[in-house]
C-alpha cells in the first residue's frame, strides 16, 4: 500500500478516536519499494496536483545537480524518498489543523538504508557489508514547543523507548539497555558502543548460518563472523577508522593506536554472539 493509502487510513482512524489517548506504528515502504507516486484514484485533484509539483521539483533539481556533477545518489531511490516527505508533511499538517500535536510525539526513523543510494565508488552495497550508507539511519524526534537539538552521538534502536518515557516523565525500567536521549552523561555519548546484527538473508539458520555482529564506537568499528554454536569459527572481518566524522577502512593490525578500542569491540561481538544463542533457548552442547 502507498504511503498515501496507509496515512489516509490513519487520518480517517483518527477521526473516530480523537477522543482517546492512542500509540500508532506507521510502516510506509515506497522507499523500500522505489514508489514515488500514490497512484490513488480516489485521491482529489488538488491532492495530486501538489503530489505531482513536489515530484517534479524534486526531479528538476536532482537533475541539475547531476549535470554539475554533485549528486552521488540514486535518482528513483531518492523520488520515492521524497514522496515519503510530502505524505509525512501533510500528515503533520492534519495532527497540527486538529491541535493534535499539542499532545503528541511523532518519532521518525528507518529500519536500514540505500544499498546504492550516495555509495559512491562502493557500488551496490552487501547487506551485511555494515558501511555507513546502509546502517546509519535517521531518527528524528517531534514535540510541538521543544527547543530544536541535534545530536551526533552513537544512540540505538534501544534508545527510542527510554527516550519516550523520558519524555513523559516515567521511570525508565533498570532492565533497558537504552538510554535516554535527553540525558547525555556530562557531555559523554549516550551509548559508549552501538552492536548491528546480520544473520543472513532468507529463512533464518542460525546452526547453519553465519552471524556477522558488527560493533562500532567513536574511534572504530569492527565486523565480526561466527557460527553462533561454534566459538571456534569467530573471525575479525573488518576493521573501520570513524574518527573524525569519517568512514576508512584499515587492515587489520595496522594501527596500533586502535589495539585496544578493537580488542574490546570483538569481545562485546562475542559476547553478543553468546547472547543470542542462549535467546534461541538451543542446547549449547548442539
Amino acid at each position: 500500500a502507498s504511503s498515501a493509502y496507509v496515512i489516509t487510513n490513519f487520518m480517517r482512524w483518527l477521526e473516530k478516536n480523537k477522543e482517546q489517548p492512542f500509540f500508532s506504528w506507521i510502516h510506509l515502504m515506497d522507499a523500500h519499494d522505489v514508489n514515488y507516486r500514490s497512484f490513488d484514484v480516489a485521491m482529489s485533484k488538488a491532492g495530486k496536483d501538489a503530489e505531482l509539483r513536489s515530484l517534479l521539483d524534486f526531479y528538476n533539481n536532482s537533475v541539475h545537480a547531476r549535470t554539475a556533477l554533485s549528486y552521488k545518489g540514486s535518482l528513483r531511490y531518492d523520488l520515492s524518498i521524497n514522496y515519503v516527505d510530502h505524505q509525512i508533511t501533510l500528515l503533520l499538517e492534519h495532527l497540527n489543523s486538529k491541535n493534535m500535536l499539542d499532545d503528541t510525539i511523532v518519532v521518525i526513523t528507518s529500519d536500514h538504508g540505500s544499498r546504492d543510494g550516495g555509495a559512491g565508488d562502493k557500488g551496490k552495497i552487501p547487506l551485511d557489508s555494515f558501511y555507513d550508507e546502509l546502517y546509519h539511519c535517521p531518527l528524528s524526534i517531534y514535540e510541538k514547543g521543544r527547543s530544536p537539538n541535534t545530536s551526533s552521538d552513537l544512540c540505538s534502536a534501544l534508545d527510542i523507548a527510554p527516550t519516550l518515557l523520558d519524555y513523559l516523565d516515567i521511570e525508565i525500567p533498570a532492565s533497558f539497555r537504552g538510554k535516554s536521549l535527553l540525558r547525555p552523561d556530562r557531555g559523554n555519548p549516550v551509548q559508549a558502543s552501538v552492536i548491528m546484527v546480520h544473520l543472513g538473508r532468507g529463512p533464518c539458520d542460525p546452526v547453519t548460518k553465519y552471524a556477522r555482529i558488527c560493533v562500532m564506537n567513536n574511534k572504530c568499528k569492527i565486523v565480526y563472523e561466527q557460527n553462533l554454536f561454534d566459538a571456534t569459527t569467530g573471525k575479525l572481518l573488518n576493521v573501520f577508522d570513524v574518527q573524525n566524522g569519517q568512514e576508512k577502512e584499515i587492515e587489520i593490525g595496522s594501527h596500533t593506536e586502535l589495539m585496544n578500542d578493537i580488542q574490546m569491540l570483538v569481545e562485546i561481538a562475542k559476547s553478543r554472539a553468546n547472547e543470542i544463542r542462549h535467546d534461541l533457548d538451543y542446547d549449547s552442547s548442539s
